[in-house]
């Protein structure tokens, strides 16, 4: 059995989908997303399971093969180097114990790294533009994904849809950082605003009171009327 083949193509998975990124750019490049290896994943899981029932029983092994006797005062002593409670590992055993720990704990590796980076992904899809939950993911995308990771997309893109309503702010709007000179924090201190129009098409209500995040250029003529005041204004000018 050739241990790590698995993990070995999940990664290659992942070498070759970042490949197609540096090939396209715009929406397009967060379709690479290649189809869910759940054969590799699931021999990956074989494998932890099988070098974790190997690591028990080498411990068991050595557990009950120590040789153990009692002290003067009753304490348990190790016979090999007197160290009270110290059971005796044989040198015959550690390589194996060392060999099935550290496949574990790489195939343990690969398995997170292929799925971070899938979330991750799935993650810039919904930046770019790619709300309304699981239907809103283009088909050549859905059908690559396993049902968690639908699941998973659903529930970011509720999370920040619902984060975006509350601030007031659509904030996959536009992926360039904005400049913090031209982006206010405002409160209405006048009943007689009424609803803006934001450069986005989003209709904004500005009710006596409330606050919202907008650009300096959509407000300015509002704070000059002394209708909005800016908070912060050290910060934001």
């Amino acid at each position: 059995m050739k241990f790590g083949q698995k993990g070995k193509e999940l990664l290659l998975d992942l070498k070759r989908s970042s490949q197609q990124d540096h090939n396209q750019s715009g929406p397009d490049a967060a379709a690479g997303i290649p189809a869910y290896n759940a054969e590799a994943v699931r021999a990956c899981i074989d494998e932890c399971t099988h070098h974790y029932t190997e690591l028990e029983g080498l411990v068991a092994a050595t557990s009950s093969g120590a040789g153990r006797e009692r002290g003067g005062d009753g304490d348990d002593i190790d016979a090999a180097d007197g160290r009270t409670g110290r059971q005796r590992l044989e040198f015959s055993s550690r390589p194996a114990l060392l060999f099935h720990d550290a496949c574990l704990n790489r195939n343990r590796r690969c398995l997170l790294a292929y799925h971070r980076h899938r979330a991750d992904r799935l993650r810039d899809v919904r930046w770019e533009g790619a709300g309304g939950g699981a239907m809103g993911l283009p088909d050549a995308i859905r059908t690559n994904l396993a049902d968690a990771e639908v699941e998973f997309f659903s529930k970011y893109d509720s999370l920040l849809s619902s984060y975006c309503a509350k601030i007031n702010f659509d904030l996959t709007s536009s992926l360039a950082p904005p400049d913090h000179c031209y982006l206010v924090e405002i409160r209405v201190i006048s009943p007689d605003v009424g609803t803006i129009i934001t450069e986005d098409g989003s209709e904004i209500n500005l009710e006596m009171g409330t606050i919202h995040y907008l650009q300096y250029s959509e407000v300015e003529h509002l704070v000059r009327q002394g209708l909005v005041e800016m908070l912060n204004t050290e910060d934001n000018i």
